[in-house]
C-alpha cells in the first residue's frame, strides 16, 4: 500500500498542493471514483480488491480490516492470536469471530445534523447525546422527537493533517483534543502552533489523508532553506497509511 500511496499522492498533489482545476484533463472520473478521492478532505480510500492499489483484509471472520504483519491478520487480531498462544492458524480462523469495529467518524444520526457522532454505539454528536440523556429516551424515540433539531457543524479540526470536523466549539476533533492533553502533560511548554502543523492524522481503516502534504509544501514555501527532498519536514507532517 505504501507504493500505491506514493503514486496516488504524486498524481493528486503535485508540488504538495492542488485542486480539481489543474487536474481536470489528466484524471478520469473513473480513477477518482476508484480511489474514493474526496477533494475537500484530501482523502484516498484504497479498494482492497484492486491488483495494484489493493490490500489484504484480515482473515478473521467479521473483521476485514487491513493486515499489519506477515500473517494475514490486522494488528488487533494479531495481538489476540499471539495472546492465545499461536494455535494452528487455520483452526483459529475457522473458530474465531470478531465484532466489526468501525474506525472513523460518521454524521450524527439526527436528521440534518452536521456534527460528527461521539461514539459508534451512541451514534449521536456530543450535544444530542447530552440531550437524549436529559430526556431519558431510547435512541429511536429520540430521533423522531419534535424537540430534537439538527445542529450546524463546528468546522474542521485545526490540526493541519486532519480532515475531521471539530467535536465541540474548541479547535480540535475528539482524538486530537485528547492527544493534545497527553502531550501537554508530558511537555507543559509545548508549542501548540507547531504541534498543529506536525501532528499526524487519525487512523481510519484503509483511508489515507494527504492534507499533511499540503502542510509540507507550505512550510517549504515559507521557510528559507527548508528541505526539498524526503527530509525532516516530510517526516514531521507525513500522512499515515492508516491500518489500525
Amino acid at each position: 500500500m505504501t507504493a500505491a500511496l506514493r503514486t496516488v499522492a504524486g498524481t493528486l498533489l503535485p508540488g504538495g498542493r492542488s485542486g480539481p482545476e489543474p487536474l481536470e484533463q489528466s484524471l478520469s472520473p473513473q480513477f477518482l471514483d476508484l480511489i474514493g478521492w474526496d477533494w475537500s478532505r484530501r482523502t484516498v480510500v484504497f479498494p482492497a480488491e484492486h491488483p495494484q492499489l489493493g490490500w489484504t483484509p484480515c482473515r478473521v471472520r467479521g473483521c476485514g480490516k487491513p493486515t499489519a504483519s506477515q500473517i494475514p491478520l490486522c494488528a488487533n487480531c494479531a495481538n489476540y492470536y499471539r495472546a492465545a498462544g499461536r494455535p494452528d492458524f487455520d483452526t483459529y480462523i475457522a473458530t474465531t469471530y470478531r465484532e466489526r469495529r468501525t474506525w472513523g467518524v460518521r454524521p450524527c444520526r439526527v436528521a440534518g445534523c452536521e456534527r460528527p457522532w461521539l461514539t459508534e454505539p451512541g451514534a449521536l454528536c456530543r450535544s444530542h447525546l447530552r440531550q437524549r440523556r436529559h430526556l431519558g429516551l431510547e435512541l429511536e424515540a429520540f430521533l423522531v422527537d419534535a424537540r430534537v433539531t439538527p445542529l450546524a457543524r463546528w468546522g474542521q479540526c485545526q490540526v493541519g493533517a486532519c480532515p475531521r470536523d471539530r467535536a465541540t466549539s474548541g479547535p480540535y476533533c475528539g482524538p486530537h483534543r485528547e492527544r493534545l492533553r497527553k502531550h501537554r502533560r508530558l511537555d507543559p511548554g509545548l508549542d501548540e502552533q507547531r504541534w498543529r502543523r506536525t501532528e499526524p492524522a487519525v487512523s481510519e481503516d484503509n483511508a489515507v489523508c494527504l492534507l499533511g502534504l499540503e502542510v509540507i509544501a507550505e512550510v517549504r514555501e515559507r521557510v528559507p532553506g527548508a528541505p526539498r527532498g524526503g527530509g525532516s519536514i516530510a517526516g514531521m507532517a507525513r500522512p499515515r497509511v492508516t491500518t489500525k
